[in-house]
């Protein structure tokens, strides 16, 4: 894939021991609900740079984490 996309670093250059990262431009989706949020990892890519994964504006990753 071009245009730079999967340049992301590791985890551990960021001083985490517990997380996934997205080597991908893009934005992160919150959606807040009383029982619950969810989050999403966006993509963002140039029409010319799109293919059949990732698609532009596409969740790539995402969690649900459920109120305490």
């Amino acid at each position: 894939m071009g245009g730079g996309y999967e340049e992301t670093r590791s985890d551990a250059e960021y001083g985490s021991t517990a997380a996934e990262f997205e080597g991908s431009s893009g934005n992160v989706r919150v959606a807040p609900h009383p029982q619950a949020v969810a989050v999403e990892s966006v993509r963002v890519c140039l029409p010319a740079d799109e293919n059949v994964s990732p698609k532009n504006a596409g969740v790539s990753a995402g969690a649900r984490l459920k109120a305490k």
